[in-house]
């Protein structure tokens, strides 16, 4: 009773917060710090859940230390302890349910994939029959040592013997290693590290095909319907690719303008209907003035559309792909013009011939001068059809026939055809050369024929008591075989178009079939060298063959 008279007289009797002011104060507590909770990651969730209960639990110290006021905590305490693992469970099986459906959803993307991992027994099989492993000691014979070489890199030259034998070796272990869906005891762990190696393998087929599309000769662009270009390869960015200030996010029919179909639709057009019809697309094209392309070349393209599904029931994506064809179309052209030549400076000749065969009815009435022009006439054809025919041949030879050969030899040949035909108008021939090795990869009757080309256009052009100088250099990047004559020179509006085929010069009075030059310039291009020209209107001319030199490695490994 003193304790309780004390207590009243000091005020210091302890007051109980009512029944109902208590729960609406532990309810708004609770919901606070369950809404706060609820927004966190799991480290900090943990943190803070620790952290209110330690502050929830000294709240009935403070208020009765300074207030003589009574909270109960138990209430919000409850509710916390509850919300953990309830809030745990629900994070884990939402996580979960995410989960299985990735994996379903990868798992029927991959079943949809035709490709499949070949045998050990199988690709044994295949390697026998490339020839690239011994059948009894399964080591890799020399042609599996240098494929194998080529796959590693000349670096680990050393490992190629045993390369084949150690990827079957990999294989069979690939295929006999057990599933990984048992990794791991709890069910979170199995099913992350499932989902992780399905996501692995979803991403090795995305690269194998990235790799792929980025890797193809033709340009390839992906858009969706609403415009949006989701992918291009590199060789689209090469050929379509915007460098100047405008925005990149222009819709691709806009980025495509400069491409001008042969149908002349245009691009809105073509995109409308492939909406519309929803059937694949065809064209021809052509781009002018393409700023990355060599001496602003026209460059001819097939394009071919299509529109199909990728992600949705419905068709939501348009695939584009340019091929070029501009070798095709040149090809086209060049054969357009033999045809042309065929029929006209061929034909002619013949004509001729024919007409003074027709004005004599005997033999008698056939003069001295009728047989010359008829010599004349057949010999411009026999000329004419053997330009054709060499030219041909430079255009088919390959790589593979390429052989070493000795620019001095040809040299010695080109002096001996000089001097021929300089003599009747009494032209000094001079000869100049190196005294290096002077080895090219090429055929040595087609570089005699070239070098056979310029002579006689120097000769030609050239007047009598002139001097015509052939020289042979070399540097350390080329090789470089030079016909230097006197003569009339060329008109730099010819230079340009110099050596295109049925090309004549302007200024000549005699004109020839326009082949020779051409010729000249695909020897050296099938050669992996050049032709240049400096000349000036009655100052003569220079004309240079330009050859890469093969180096002493090059020429031991030939030999």
């Amino acid at each position: 009773n003193a304790w309780v008279i004390e207590g009243l007289k000091q005020k210091r009797l302890i007051a109980e917060i009512p029944a109902l002011y208590s729960g609406v104060i532990s309810f708004v507590m609770a919901l606070i710090l369950m809404f706060i909770l609820g927004h966190l990651s799991p480290k900090a969730f943990l943190g803070t859940w620790l952290v209110s209960i330690i502050s929830i639990t000294m709240i009935p110290a403070i208020t009765i230390l300074f207030g003589n006021i009574w909270f109960p905590p138990s209430a919000v305490l409850i509710a916390l302890m509850l919300f953990y693992p309830l809030w745990g469970w629900l994070r884990a099986e939402t996580m979960l349910r995410f989960l299985r459906k990735e994996i379903k959803h990868i798992d029927r993307r991959s079943a949809e994939l035709p490709a499949r991992s070949s045998t050990p027994l199988e690709a044994l099989s295949y390697l026998r029959k490339l020839g690239f492993i011994d059948t009894r000691s399964l080591d890799s014979t020399p042609e599996g040592v240098s494929a194998a070489t080529t796959l590693l890199g000349s670096e680990h030259l050393s490992e190629g013997s045993k390369f084949w034998r150690r990827l079957i070796n990999i294989e069979m272990q690939q295929q006999n290693e057990p599933a990984h869906d048992n990794a791991g005891i709890e069910l979170v762990t199995r099913t992350i590290a499932r989902f992780s190696q399905a996501r692995y393998e979803e991403q090795l087929s995305r690269q194998l095909i990235e790799q792929s599309l980025s890797g193809l000769q033709d340009a390839v662009c992906i858009t969706n319907v609403l415009g949006s270009v989701t992918y291009t390869n590199q060789r689209f960015e090469q050929w379509f690719g915007r460098r100047d200030n405008l925005s990149p996010n222009l819709p691709l029919f806009e980025r495509l303008s400069p491409l001008k179909l042969k149908s002349e639709k245009s691009w809105l057009t073509v995109f409308k209907q492939l909406y519309q019809s929803g059937s694949a697309f065809t064209d021809e094209a052509t781009l002018i003035c393409h700023p990355y392309a060599e001496n602003e070349e026209e460059m001819c393209f097939l394009c071919q559309a299509i529109i199909g599904k990728a992600v949705s029931d419905y068709r939501d994506t348009i695939i584009f792909t340019f091929t070029d064809i501009s070798d095709l179309k040149a090809a086209e052209r060049a054969k357009s013009e033999a045809l042309n030549f065929l029929s006209h400076d061929l034909r002619s000749p013949m004509v001729s011939v024919l007409a003074i065969l027709e004005r004599t009815s005997t033999a008698s009435e056939v003069t001295n001068e009728d047989l010359q022009t008829i010599q004349t006439l057949v010999s411009k054809n026999l000329e004419y059809a053997d330009s054709f025919l060499q030219l041909s041949r430079a255009d088919a030879i390959l790589d593979s026939n390429l052989v070493p050969c000795d620019l001095h030899t040809v040299l010695d040949a080109a002096q001996v055809q000089a001097n021929a035909l300089a003599s009747p108008k009494s032209i000094q021939v001079k000869i100049e050369r190196c005294t290096d090795d002077a080895w090219v990869l090429a055929e040595q009757s087609l570089l005699e024929r070239a070098a056979n080309n310029l002579i006689t256009n120097a000769v030609k052009f050239s007047p009598e008591n002139a001097l015509l100088t052939i020289s042979l250099e070399k540097s350390p990047d080329e090789l470089r075989l030079a016909v230097k004559d006197q003569g009339i020179g060329i008109d730099p509006a010819d230079q340009d178009k110099l050596f295109e085929r049925f090309t004549r010069l302007s200024q000549s009075s005699n004109h020839g079939i326009g082949l020779g030059l051409s010729f000249v310039s695909t020897v050296c291009k099938k050669f992996h060298g050049k032709v240049s020209v400096k000349s000036k209107l009655g100052r003569g001319a220079v004309f240079c063959i330009h050859l890469p030199p093969m180096s002493e490695e090059e020429l031991s490994e030939s030999l």
